[in-house]
């Protein structure tokens, strides 16, 4: 489930068949890359949602996709604008889950340990002695932060987290409606998340020059 802004012609365009481009592969013979091309999106299916434009933040995406989501199914989330590049080619999403089926816990949030000096541009994490989410400061001074372990915004969630959207996206606001205030008001009710450490290195596409970076290291591998 893509949730985009108007068109998502791009990604539309990039999971769809492309006829011009398999006749190229095929008469020149490139069969290796014709197969790559051929198995992107493989048995799967996409759905592409629409933001409204009048509502902003890191919940809205997860309110206007949950027609797609099974009752009392749990799902994940990831947020496009950070990325963890695992060197072994494994994947962080697969790791997650693993580590979230070996838990107990409804739900489960990815971390990255973050320099010090870097902690008030996040969100920071204070995990109990369980592995469990005790609660996300926002952007704290070096001084207060809980931790150097950041939320990076790919989570899994179980069908209790859509009771909590509900109720929060029903409150007027005048700023930003946050996944992280839904993920406080679960814990609040004894909600359990496991917190998951990810391994490999964190590339935050969230600013221009975070992005630059980001795909200059790509480039570069």
């Amino acid at each position: 489930i893509f949730v985009v802004s108007g068109g998502a012609e791009q990604l539309k365009s990039y999971y769809q068949p492309h006829q011009e481009l398999e006749e190229y592969l095929k008469a020149n013979n490139k069969l290796d890359e014709l197969n790559e091309l051929s198995s992107i999106g493989e048995g799967m299916t996409f759905h592409y949602v629409e933001q409204p434009r009048d509502v902003y933040g890191t919940a809205v995406p997860v309110w206007v996709a949950r027609e797609h989501i099974s009752e009392g199914e749990s799902f994940v989330v990831l947020m496009g604008d950070d990325f963890i590049v695992r060197h072994d080619g494994t994947s962080s999403v697969a790791a997650l889950i693993g580590s979230w089926q070996q838990s107990d816990a409804e739900h489960a949030l990815l971390a990255v340990e973050v320099p010090l000096q870097d902690v008030s541009k996040y969100g920071v994490l204070l995990v109990g002695k369980d592995d469990s989410l005790d609660s996300i400061v926002e952007k704290p001074s070096v001084e207060t932060a809980p931790s150097t372990l950041i939320n990076v915004s790919k989570y899994i969630f179980g069908a209790s987290i859509l009771e909590n959207l509900a109720s929060y996206m029903e409150t007027e606001r005048n700023g930003e409606y946050m996944i992280t205030d839904v993920v406080s008001d679960s814990t609040e009710q004894g909600r359990r998340f496991a917190v998951v450490p990810a391994h490999g290195a964190y590339l935050d596409g969230g600013t221009v020059e975070g992005w630059l970076h980001a795909n200059s290291y790509i480039a570069n591998l």
